[in-house]
């Protein structure tokens, strides 16, 4: 499961070598706030979240650590 707001339509946001990467995933069961990832990720991806559509793919993105 991944946060909703880190997947769009049904691309994922990743983070790999400290660049913005989008990934296209097979989506399963979505909820409100979270979002089955069925195939498409490798184990241990770093998730982007909130992803911003906006953000050009290959754009270098620092990492802040979670609340």
């Amino acid at each position: 499961l991944v946060p909703a707001d880190a997947v769009v339509g049904d691309t994922v946001c990743v983070l790999r070598d400290g660049r913005l990467e989008r990934v296209t995933a097979t989506i399963g069961i979505r909820s409100p706030d979270r979002v089955e990832i069925a195939a498409g990720l490798d184990d241990g991806a770093r998730i982007v979240s909130p992803c911003d559509p906006d953000i050009e793919a290959g754009r270098e993105v620092r990492v802040e650590e979670g609340s």
